[in-house]
């Protein structure tokens, strides 16, 4: 089923959206797309095809302005892998206001923080930055070292000198074995 909603405030033009597929509307005077890469090409939108090689970099942004609440975030990060060890230097940035539980920031993402549970540290307001190192010791095996420092916090300044954190956590993680990793 798809579904069109429209939106029309102050310099936004009016805006349309195809359900699960992608946007298009204007804003102050500019035309903009976005989308599924599919969605994008149909549009008549050249998509530059690209693939990210071991080394890659990744950034994600993401905001949420609504009726209830709002949101933004950024995350950088930078996978460099030389033989058997990898590193992936990473930062994260985080603000809110009037968030629901399940919006707020869980202090270094999904991977949490070391010394503490996956989001127990929580709020409205996120700064983290970490490395991560991985050494493999099998193909199936590794050990994990991630040093971090950050701060998360419900309200206030995003960057104050209070409520600052560091850890160390050293960890085995275990991959799942792929084709590359089988032995016959």
């Amino acid at each position: 089923m798809l579904r069109e909603n429209a939106v029309t405030a102050g310099a936004v033009g009016e805006f349309h959206e195809e359900a699960g597929l992608g946007v298009e509307g204007t804003v102050n005077g500019n035309h903009w797309l976005l989308g599924s890469r599919s969605w994008l090409q149909r549009q008549g939108v050249r998509v530059i095809e690209s693939s990210l090689p071991e080394g890659s970099t990744s950034l994600l942004a993401e905001g949420i302005w609504s009726g209830t609440f709002r949101r933004a975030a950024g995350e950088l990060a930078l996978t460099i892998s030389a033989g058997k060890l990898t590193f992936v230097p990473r930062a994260r940035v985080g603000w809110g206001e009037f968030l629901p539980l399940q919006s707020q920031f869980p202090l270094g993402g999904d991977d949490g923080f070391p010394g503490y549970a996956v989001h127990e540290l929580r709020g409205d307001r996120e700064l983290f930055g970490g490395v991560q190192t991985d050494y493999e010791l099998l193909p199936s095996l590794s050990i994990r070292l991630l040093v971090a420092a950050g701060r998360s916090a419900l309200g206030g300044s995003l960057f104050t000198s209070e409520d600052w954190l560091a850890g160390v956590q050293v960890s085995r993680h275990r991959h799942r074995q792929t084709n590359r990793h089988k032995q016959m």
